[in-house]
């Protein structure tokens, strides 16, 4: 099949600075390897000034999120869990992709910053494939559950550092919440209803997923792919080595060592 004929789909990563090395390899595994691909935009503070990327200043935001307010709720709640202010702060880059970056074709895929795909993964714009993950955080499920309204989740994680959105669905599951606290705020709706004793108390990738299983799944199909964790930035040698047994790897900063 000629690439023409491909329906081709956007990615989008969130990233701070500090996965500015490892988001180099990211964008290089993207364009190497996914045939589907239309454009890369990369959501950060700075430019990261990479080829062929577009670049989302996070000013673009700022009139739905407020890391500062963030950050002093934890203050008050939790002053020893303000470090997780920035992990909060980057799942709701995710959530409102759809209402900040409208240029994205209508079904799309985050990735982390830290995650390189080694071989080509498809992706169907009109399906909402899921990986189930071996993780199975249970302080994730009261916030899915209050926020959604529903008394069980999946049953399973659906945290795979990539996941393909569509942004029709997405600020659905937004209009919902705020519906259901009678807010015009998504973020100050799931920010009054965080358990902030727990240092992981919230998965943006869970929370779509449960909401396009339970709400859609006739679009759900499980596609399970094979991935690894590994502690540094990886050699192009070590990546052509993974790439006969794993479909994407990640390098996550905490395990680089880097704060």
């Amino acid at each position: 099949m000629e690439k023409s004929n491909i329906k081709t789909i956007d990615f989008l990563i969130p990233c701070h600075p500090k996965d500015f090395p490892s988001l180099i390899m990211s964008v290089n595994g993207i364009k190497k390897n996914i045939s589907s691909l239309n454009k890369i935009f990369v959501v950060s503070c700075d430019n990261p000034n990479i080829e062929e990327v577009i670049h989302i200043p996070e000013e673009r935001y700022y009139s739905f999120i407020d890391k500062n307010k963030i950050k002093k709720i934890y203050s008050l709640k939790n002053p020893n869990l303000i470090h997780r202010s920035k992990w909060i702060y980057q799942q709701f880059l995710k959530l409102y992709s759809a209402k900040v970056v409208p240029e994205l074709t209508d079904s799309y895929v985050i990735v982390d910053a830290d995650t390189i795909f080694l071989n080509d993964v498809s992706f169907d714009i009109d399906k909402f494939y899921f990986c189930k993950a071996e993780e199975y955080h249970k302080p994730y499920l009261e916030p899915i559950k209050k926020l959604l309204d529903i008394e069980d989740t999946i049953g399973f994680s659906t945290i795979c550092h990539h996941m393909i959105f569509n942004k029709q669905k997405l600020n659905e599951m937004i209009s919902i919440v705020e519906k259901k606290y009678n807010s015009q705020s998504f973020f100050d709706c799931v920010l009054s209803i965080l358990d902030y004793a727990e240092a992981s108390c919230m998965s943006e990738w869970d929370l779509y997923s449960n909401y396009m299983i339970l709400n859609y799944p006739e679009m759900c199909a499980q596609r399970q792919l094979n991935w690894t964790d590994i502690h540094s930035i990886p050699s192009s040698s070590l990546l052509n080595s993974l790439k006969d047994e794993y479909d994407f790897v990640s390098c996550h900063a905490y395990l680089r060592g880097v704060e």
